[in-house]
C-alpha cells in the first residue's frame, strides 16, 4: 500500500507465496507468514525491506 492509499501486488506464487496467513510491519521491515497450504507446501516466514522513498515517488 502506498502512502496515498493505492496498492499493488508485491509477491505472488512465483515468489514462493502460496498461502499467506498474516503480515507484520516493524519499522521498514515487512514480514509475511506463509502457511504452505497450497503447492509447493513450503511453510516459511518471508521478509523484505520497505523503501518508503521509492513508494512515495511512484504514486
Amino acid at each position: 500500500m502506498h502512502p496515498n492509499g493505492t496498492h499493488e501486488t508485491a509477491l505472488t506464487v512465483d515468489d514462493g507465496l502460496a498461502s499467506p496467513t498474516t503480515t507484520a510491519v516493524g519499522g521498514n521491515q515487512l514480514f509475511i507468514a506463509n502457511a504452505g497450504f497450497n503447492a509447493p507446501h513450503d511453510a516459511k516466514l518471508q521478509s523484505g525491506t520497505i523503501n518508503l522513498a521509492a513508494l512515495a515517488r511512484r504514486h
